[in-house]
């Protein structure tokens, strides 16, 4: 199994080197554009936030739908 693992990781850096080498350009657009992405607890705490509303929702529905209501 470490074996297999090792072997996607070591493919998946070969892409990305290869990509960098070949696409300079493309490649820092890439950094940029992923340098501007939001990571914050701030944004994540609301999207899971909303996604626990949603499945407490869809829950109480189908809870609803097994009595009967």
């Amino acid at each position: 199994m470490h074996f297999i693992i090792s072997q996607g990781v070591n493919s998946a850096l070969d892409r990305a080197f290869n990509y960098y080498r070949n696409n300079t350009e493309v490649w820092q657009q890439l950094v940029q554009k992923d340098m501007n992405m939001d990571f914050s607890w701030e944004l994540s705490t609301s999207q899971y936030e909303e996604l626990y509303l949603k499945s407490v929702a869809r829950a109480r529905v189908a809870a609803n739908r097994a009595q009967g209501l």
